[in-house]
């Protein structure tokens, strides 16, 4: 890298011979040209960008113009933007910035200021939110302590100009301050403070616009240096284009805008433990403005050891090794902006003994050995034919899916075919157990209310 220093440095000193104007006046000459931008490596390829059209506006002073890049297009903010454009011809980065502001000048519309700043309204965070911007990125690096701006109102502006845009629900990326050449010692650590109050106070959306660029005694690293003691050059504004890519601000702005995937993990169900297993069937599940790359099945409640689940993270599962009891699974969605959404259905599980077979052979006196319930469907009345050969009392329950018993009732023994008339035209639709307990058998039926 001490052959690009030396070559910049050499390039530099021939254009200040040939034209002797200020720094300022030079980068005013060069007109924007995305065609001649020097390109140092673009850092590695982050994951797909977003492929919705959205707009980031640039809000800040001279580093955020340009300021020190040579040509302009060499500057973070442009690169940025052909970084962005490059996957998505739709994205828009306008770029409000220019030099010489404070956070007063960019200031909302109507806040009072005091003299000798004035909010400037083509330049302000008003302005920019006019523009209906999915984010913005706020670069004011050094020029509020160079012009004495207290502490106090620093602070005070930061969060008046982010709150603004947080009232129209709109993010704010803040880029910290930057080390400055020429500050007193005192100012240079009110620089390192503020840098420290901005990442304290914005989280993961401040931007770290120091480390490297600035000495120990919080001055520009040469290296990064444009020359002038404020600016830097085009190694350091590909320092800060590559910290602004890494904060992957589309990402945000996707989910911000994506329309969250809908999880449909099917309806409860009821069951016996003689039906096992069971599928957990979630390819209904959809995605309006996307697709649905993930299936994820979670058993979040039940006995241990039970309802094992199968092929997990797919839209199709099984689960098996049932007891009785209630099981709740949980099935979750991803769609391709990596959005997630939940659904969850409940298995519950009769725990039973075994069903009779209703079409059991006749003993050797010819008697039926099977209880016979019919109609099964029924809508009004279930009549219930118990065989002679059950010789003890017996129970009749009928209960609900969820287990809960709506009829019982106890029968002396007898000695011959004995019926039982169950009403049920007051219950719901669904299904019902009916349960035949005696010392010598229990039997259970599965009743379908019409």
């Amino acid at each position: 890298m001490q052959h690009k220093t030396a070559i910049f440095l050499l390039l530099f000193f021939i254009v200040k011979i040939a034209f002797p104007q200020s720094a300022a006046t030079l980068q005013q000459k060069i007109l924007p040209n995305e065609n001649n931008a020097i390109l140092n490596p673009w850092p590695p390829q982050p994951t797909r960008l977003c492929p919705q059209p959205y707009k980031i506006v640039i809000v800040g002073s001279s580093t955020a113009y340009g300021t020190g890049a040579t040509p302009l297009d060499s500057a973070w903010a442009r690169k940025f933007r052909l970084y962005l454009l490059e996957e998505n011809s739709a994205v828009q980065v306008i770029n409000i910035a220019t030099p010489g502001l404070t956070s007063w000048d960019v200031s909302p519309t109507g806040t009072v200021v005091p003299a000798p700043f004035t909010i400037d309204p083509d330049r302000n965070i008003t302005k920019a939110l006019s523009l209906n911007p999915d984010a913005i990125i706020l670069n004011l690096p050094s020029n509020d302590v160079a012009r004495g701006i207290s502490t106090a109102n620093i602070h005070n502006n930061f969060m008046n100009i982010v709150g603004a845009a947080t009232a129209q629900n709109v993010p704010v990326w803040v880029t910290t301050t930057q080390p400055r050449n020429g500050l007193s010692p005192a100012e240079g650590v009110l620089q390192a403070e503020l840098r420290d109050w901005i990442n304290l106070t914005y989280g993961n959306k401040s931007v770290d616009f120091w480390t490297n660029i600035a000495n120990p005694d919080n001055t520009i690293n040469p290296f990064y240096s444009f020359g002038d003691g404020v600016h830097l050059n085009n190694e350091g504004h590909h320092v800060l284009f590559t910290r602004i890519i890494e904060e992957k601000i589309w990402d945000t702005i996707c989910r911000r805008k994506d329309i969250p995937p809908v999880a449909r993990a099917g309806n409860d169900t009821t069951i016996l433990i003689a039906s096992l297993p069971i599928t957990l069937n979630g390819s209904l599940s959809t995605d309006a403005d996307g697709s649905i790359t993930g299936y994820s099945w979670l058993k979040i409640s039940g006995p241990a050891g039970a309802g094992v689940l199968a092929n997990a993270n797919t839209a199709v599962a099984t689960a098996s090794t049932f007891s009785g009891g209630m099981f709740k699974y949980q099935l979750t969605v991803t769609d391709n902006i990596g959005i997630s959404s939940k659904d969850t259905m409940i298995v519950t599980v009769n725990s039973v003994l075994a069903l009779d077979d209703p079409d059991s052979p006749a003993n050797i006196n010819g008697e039926t050995k099977s209880l016979k319930v019919f109609p099964n469907p029924a809508a009004d009345v279930i009549n219930i034919k118990i065989p002679k050969v059950f010789l003890n009392n017996y129970n009749i329950t009928l209960s609900n899916s969820m287990g809960n018993i709506i009829f019982k009732k106890t029968v002396e023994k007898n000695s011959g075919n004995n019926f039982e008339i169950i009403d049920i035209k007051n219950l719901e639709s669904g299904m019902y157990i009916l349960q035949f307990l005696s010392k010598e058998k229990k039997v259970v039926r599965k009743i379908i209310k019409l």
